[in-house]
């Protein structure tokens, strides 16, 4: 705890630990240093594992705070730094570290291969083919790469090794030196480095394994403003600047290049107002490809007429001008500046990409004389760069950069924040943060509301961090009662508040400045600062880091499942659909099946696709052999949370005219037949049997059996009872075929029969419909009860018991 501890940064692991990185001074023995680099590691629950790991390996010089860690997939974890000498005119060198999942280091291994060759600025870029570019200015002293004021850089792979060694970009030129302007990823794997030299701009372009594309290409050679460039269709790419026409005028201009680096034309002005100084301001990649360029200026064109306003031009993904420019503000008066763009994206799960939804630009008014930032003012703009709705004012106050912006991904919506004050009922604040959500479309979505519920003194440096669940909190600092202290709010996707203000931080003891809003893969939330600590066992008296956890998820609490599938279903065909009960509702939720241990698994009949049960291919269904099938599957919520559970999927049945055999248990069981002629033996048990349709053959069993008629009576129905007993067994009829039967019970309270309505041998009078022949065992039904019309068999007992008017029911 010597020294002052900064600059931390959060990286979580795959497995739900995570990181902490910062520089400082390090005492804990075997790991000191002086402004050095250094690493915990902590498992899911924030319980440290091990002790504090010093990860630069060499303690000369002074580690700067702009270092770079990023997780490896297989490996765990690298580290890339800058280091320098107590001399700055010494230079420094730029280190890779990789670490196991256990937090092991590897070898520290220098990036450039000239020592101390770097002088200043560095860069590192992942590029579209998974490998990624150190870039620094310094010198190099390698066999044909000696500069001493150049561009250098190192190509790694996805593993962290080294593609090649140290590579000069620009051309050695004695007493001329090249400043790093930027590197470019281009569609094809290959970069684009722009870079200056006094007053000329250059690039020089390189393939997807680091090996130069044509020559160094002079841009101007009278740069005013750092050159920049955007990547195209087809390994192409656009490069900006600005160009003085005169010693107060600038116009902005673009070229663009061929894959192989040879110029596509002859450059062009992007700004269609050549009256008046236009100042490149910002420049971003569209949805579909092309360049959007913003710039600060006049403008003369009809319509969007402004003296000191800002504007845009569209590009397509070949580098093609998208009509004339466009003046952003709408109001005109006072002189727009501070432009920030924000990008929002919504997550397209069946591409598995994120995709551009809308830009939310801010910007302020000042006084042209006195430079002063007044109110904040915001434009929707859609993927195309067209204007969604009008204009918004905010009223805003201190430095505009204290705006901050985050999309959520589940839904498409976003939410800018900043400080500001505000009259508006309920919201009333002097000096508070506020914020404003916007739909998929870009559309605002009510009006601005403020975060800050305690409004005693100054909020300030709003962090937002959208959650995978859909909502977001909000941290930021103010007041305490004492110091400087951290508060956080959370919010729904509809920008409702979840719970109250909270207070991160409990000592109270100096001021705690925020620095990190994470979370860990088990939805809980990590708010980290830097500042005094007064708790036990927590003490720092020099300037420390710390961090608070707050758990804000619940786990799926069930899983049910809706819907069946029928015996004969094709294979793809949906057997159910899942849902589950969480208290989180804008939570996502991922379905998988498990087997007993709950490990991933897979199902011989049905498989998990999104919420949807599916029947396999090649999996058939029988509702004769199971009318249903469990399946064990595991709901994980988007924060990691799970809940496992045994659901059953129904079959139905699909009435087939294939002789069926069904044999009963000792239990009390309900067969049915179906179309064809069926065999039912009811074995042990009350059992009921239901021939259904066909001339089926009906075994009763030993218990107190029920044999059911609930067909058309027809020559084609008659069924062939075996062992009906009298003493113990019954027949129902249904009164929905056999309609003379009288009144109409059901399965559960059946109807005893009329005595009337039985006679045997043959019909006497109006009212005899039902006919046994104690001869032949033969059941028939006269629905007119007399010999007018024929009778119709409807079964045949084998075994010729001594029916009685007592042994029929209807139903």
């Amino acid at each position: 705890m010597g020294g002052v501890q900064a600059a931390p940064q959060f990286i979580r692991l795959p497995d739900g630990r995570f990181i902490l990185q910062w520089v400082g001074n390090g005492t804990v023995q075997g790991q000191e240093g002086t402004n050095g680099y250094f690493q915990q590691l902590f498992d899911a629950n924030g319980v440290k594992i091990g002790r504090e790991v010093r990860v630069n390996a060499m303690t000369d010089g002074e580690v700067k705070p702009d270092f770079v860690s990023v997780a490896l997939p297989g490996v765990g974890w690298g580290s890339i730094w800058k280091s320098v000498s107590d001399d700055p005119a010494v230079g420094g060198n730029a280190y890779f570290r990789t670490f196991d999942m256990n937090g092991t280091p590897g070898q520290q291994l220098r990036i450039n291969e000239t020592e101390n060759g770097i002088s200043e600025d560095w860069r590192n870029v992942f590029l579209r083919n998974a490998n990624s570019i150190v870039l620094w200015n310094g010198k190099g002293t390698q066999e044909d790469q000696t500069d001493d004021a150049g561009i250098f850089f190192r190509l790694m792979d996805e593993d962290g090794d080294f593609i090649g060694g140290e590579t000069r970009v620009n051309v050695a030129v004695e007493g001329r030196e090249e400043k790093l302007s930027g590197v470019t990823a281009l569609s094809n794997g290959g970069f684009v480095v722009t870079y200056r030299a006094g007053s000329e701009a250059f690039q020089q372009a390189f393939d997807r394994n680091g090996a130069k594309v044509g020559e160094e290409f002079t841009l101007i050679s009278n740069a005013s403003i750092t050159p920049s460039a955007r990547s195209l269709a087809d390994g192409k790419w656009a490069t900006f600047w600005n160009l003085p026409v005169t010693a107060q005028i600038r116009d902005i201009y673009y070229q663009v290049f061929n894959a192989d680096g040879t110029a596509d034309g002859e450059a062009k002005t992007v700004n269609t107002t050549v009256d008046g100084d236009q100042i490149r301001a910002a420049t971003l990649t569209m949805e579909s490809g092309g360049p959007l360029i913003f710039w600060q200026g006049n403008g003369t064109q009809e319509g969007q007429e402004d003296d000191h306003g800002l504007f845009y031009q569209r590009f397509d993904a070949h580098g093609r001008k998208i009509g004339s420019e466009t003046r952003l503000n709408t109001t005109v008066d006072g002189e727009q500046s501070n432009l920030r763009i924000f990008t929002s994206y919504q997550f397209n799960e069946s591409t598995s990409r994120y995709v551009v939804k809308h830009y939310v630009t801010a910007w302020t008014i000042g006084d042209p004389e006195a430079q002063d930032p007044d109110d904040l003012f915001v434009q929707v703009l859609d993927p195309s760069g067209g204007k969604i709705g009008p204009e918004i004012r905010f009223q805003a106050v201190g430095d505009f950069l204290d705006t901050n912006f985050a999309y959520l991904p589940t839904i498409g919506r976003s939410v800018l924040t900043w400080s500001g004050k505000s009259t508006r009922q309920g919201h009333e604040d002097d000096a508070g943060i506020f914020m404003q959500l916007f739909d998929v479309n870009g559309t605002r979505i009510g009006a601005e509301v403020r975060v800050n519920s305690s409004t005693e003194g100054v909020q300030s440096g709003a962090m937002i961090r959208v959650l995978p669940n859909g909502s977001f909190v909000v941290a930021w600092n103010g007041s305490d009662g004492s110091e400087t202290g951290l508060f956080m709010q959370a919010f729904d996707a509809n920008g409702q508040r979840v719970g109250g203000e909270i207070l991160v931080n409990t000592s109270k003891t100096g001021a705690q400045m925020g620095t990190f809003l994470e979370f860990t893969a088990d939805g809980t939330l990590l708010v980290g600062w830097e500042g005094v600590g007064d708790q036990p066992d927590q003490q720092d008296g020099n300037g420390g880091l710390f961090f608070q956890r707050f758990k804000i998820n619940s786990a799926p609490e069930s899983i049910a499942v809706s819907g069946s599938i029928q015996e004969t279903a094709a294979a793809g065909t949906t057997a159910g659909t899942l849902s589950t009960v969480d208290l989180d509702q804008s939570d996502r939720h991922t379905f998988t099946l498990v087997d007993a241990g709950n490990a991933p698994a897979t199902h011989q009949l049905f498989e998990v696709s999104g919420s949807t049960i599916k029947l396999k291919s090649g999996a058939k269904l029988n509702y004769e052999v199971a009318t249903s099938h469990n399946l064990r599957v595991k709901v994980t919520d988007a924060f990691g949370g799970s809940h496992v559970q045994d659901v059953a999927v129904s079959v139905t049945n699909v009435r087939e005219k294939t002789p069926l055999r069904k044999n009963g248990t000792a239990g009390n069981d309900i067969l049915f037949g179906e179309l064809g002629n069926d065999t039912l033996s009811g074995a042990g048990g009350n059992d009921r049997l239901h021939g259904d349709l066909g001339r089926d053959r009906i075994s009763t069993g030993s218990g107190k059996d029920v044999v059911v008629f609930d067909r058309r009576p027809s020559s084609s129905n008659r069924d062939t009872i075996t062992d009906f007993d009298p003493r113990k067994d019954s027949l129902y009829l249904d009164n929905a075929f056999f309609t003379k039967l009288g009144k109409k019970g059901s399965l559960e309270k059946p109807v005893k029969l009329s005595k009337t309505y039985l006679e045997f041998d043959a019909p006497n009078d109006a009212n005899d419909y039902l006919i046994y022949n104690r001869k032949t065992g033969v059941l028939s039904y006269d629905a007119d009860g007399n010999k007018a019309g024929k009778a119709v068999e409807i079964a045949v007992f084998t075994n010729k018991p001594k029916l009685t008017y007592a042994d029929f029911f209807v139903i």
